[in-house]
């Protein structure tokens, strides 16, 4: 019933069968068509080839700043205010420096060099801006009047008259002197050459080795200084080395060497031959001898520590420019108006006595001690001589100074340099002659005296 029934359908339906039958194979036909007119696969085109290029250096990385710390403005006007303080203190820095120098616990190049610091100046600053300032305090304390208790120490030599006389040339800058290097330099050529000229160095009268420099300034700032063929030394330091009478070959020893400008010239006398012994409490003080002797051509030293001085004895000459109040360098050296104490002269007798003793016990028989200071008082200068002379069980005897020059400088710098002082000068040495004793007043240089000694027997 179920087959018979299917079997008979409706007349519309086949008819729609037909149709659909004819569409889908329309459909087909045309979907075939396109397919032959396209390959279905599609062969790829060739790359194009590109030449690679040659590598570059890569550039450096550019430095970049590290963003500044902002700092808080009160923080910023703080330092203005600081640096427009510390400005105006350099230029005019005396009033604010005598509020904070201590010249009793301190000399007066470590006062300027702290003074500096609490101005907030790194070191190098301190040490760019140090002689401007040193130039303007000094002005400032050679105005001032010497005090009673320095005239007191001057009178002990010189008349009221000639403490007065002293007094005004301490109130004015002194010369700037050199001693040339006759191991380098021609004595007499040099006053011609250009560097002199420039300089406005000239001949003085009291050195055979003695200048004077005009342009001091541009002179300690110079080329020429590295080649060794001057040394800034005061003209009574170049007596005063002169008087050790040294000569190649011989054994010396300079027991108060400071900075060395002693030994330097001891050294050029013994031109290299022989063994200058340089001794330095204050080892700093020696920080750059050996430079300077480099430059000079001198190799004929050596350097002596504490646990080494002991070793040294039986010498020709024992120099002792002994440390002092240096009175007679208040041209030089004015802030000492302020710093000196009669209280201190207790603890330099003391000083001065245990040096004699300790380099007359050096010499060899028939050795000679010169000692000296820069200050023009007898207590540090004839009383510690005689002193000694005294204690000394006769070992030693004090030399004439004026007949010691006669008979060994005089010679001496004729022979070797051409060099003469003329009989008025040879007497003013005499003045306190058996003692030798330079003066601002009459010599143009700073004030020093000295002492010859001479071992005569060697004490058992």
């Amino acid at each position: 019933m179920k087959n018979a029934r299917s079997q008979k359908s409706k007349p519309g339906m086949k008819s729609k069968a037909a149709k659909l039958v004819k569409k889908v194979a329309k459909l087909v036909k045309k979907v075939t068509s396109k397919a032959k007119s396209k390959p279905v696969v599609k062969v790829a085109k060739p790359l194009p080839v590109r030449v690679a290029k040659p590598l570059r250096a890569a550039k450096p990385a550019k430095f970049v700043k590290p963003a500044k710390e902002v700092k808080p403005a009160k923080e910023v006007a703080k330092s203005k205010g600081n640096s427009e303080a510390a400005k105006k203190a350099l230029q005019n820095p005396t009033e604010l420096f005598l509020t904070k120098w201590k010249p009793k616990a301190e000399t007066f190049e470590a006062g300027v060099d702290r003074f500096l610091s609490e101005l907030g100046l790194s070191e190098k600053e301190r040490f760019l801006a140090a002689p401007a300032v040193i130039e303007k305090l000094q002005l400032y304390f050679r105005k001032e009047p010497l005090g009673q208790a320095i005239e007191e120490q001057l009178s002990e030599r010189f008349s009221k008259d000639r403490v007065h006389k002293l007094a005004t040339i301490f109130s004015m800058k002194p010369k700037t002197a050199l001693r040339l290097n006759f191991l380098k330099a021609d004595l007499k050529a040099f006053p011609q050459t250009q560097i002199a000229e420039d300089l406005k160095i000239k001949k003085t009268g009291l050195s055979p080795w003695g200048f004077e420099m005009g342009k001091p300034e541009e002179g300690k700032a110079h080329p020429i200084l590295d080649r060794g063929l001057f040394e800034f030394q005061d003209e009574a330091s170049q007596i005063f080395s002169l008087f050790s009478n040294t000569r190649p070959g011989h054994r010396v020893l300079d027991l108060c060497a400071n900075h060395g400008v002693n030994a330097l010239a001891i050294a050029t006398m013994m031109r290299n031959k022989g063994s200058v012994f340089i001794y330095e409490a204050d080892g700093k003080r020696l920080k750059i001898f050996r430079d300077r002797a480099a430059k000079a051509g001198i190799d004929n030293y050596r350097i002596v520590t504490d646990s080494q001085i002991g070793e040294v004895k039986s010498l020709d000459v024992v120099v002792v420019e002994a440390p002092s109040s240096h009175l007679g360098e208040l041209a030089s050296r004015p802030e000492l108006k302020l710093k000196f104490q009669k209280e201190e002269l207790t603890r330099l007798h003391k000083l001065q006595a245990a040096l004699l003793r300790e380099g007359a016990r050096k010499l060899k028989l028939s050795g000679h001690l010169i000692y000296s200071t820069t200050s023009l008082n007898k207590s540090e200068n004839e009383a510690q001589v005689e002193n000694f002379l005294r204690t000394s069980h006769n070992s030693y005897r004090l030399v004439p100074a004026l007949s010691y020059l006669r008979e060994f400088i005089v010679p001496y710098v004729s022979n070797f340099f051409g060099f003469q002082w003329d009989e008025k000068v040879l007497q003013s040495f005499g003045e306190f002659d058996p003692y030798f004793v330079l003066s601002p007043d009459v010599h143009n240089c700073q004030g020093m005296f000295i002492a010859i000694l001479q071992r005569t027997r060697i004490s058992t």
